[in-house]
């Protein structure tokens, strides 16, 4: 799956490095999904909030909707 993807997004470096040891990246293809959303927080993981209060879950799902509005505009202007 990995080899036929030309875009493969993740939501933690952790991600993107177990993807890279199965198959390594050398077209740039891995990406953070941060890295499309608000510049402040581009880099960055978007933590998994399982077993945490409420209000993280509210944070990450905040967090992610950014980040798929960003790549989604930045897919259709392709």
């Amino acid at each position: 799956m990995l080899d036929g993807a030309d875009l493969v997004v993740c939501a933690t470096m952790d991600h993107i490095i177990g993807a890279d040891t199965v198959l390594p990246d050398t077209g740039g293809k891995y990406r953070l999904l941060s890295d499309f959303g608000p510049p402040k927080g581009r880099g960055r993981d978007i933590a998994d909030p399982y077993g945490m209060p409420i209000d993280k879950y509210v944070d990450a799902y905040e967090r992610i909707e950014e980040c798929i509005d960003g790549l989604l505009s930045e897919l259709l202007r392709q």
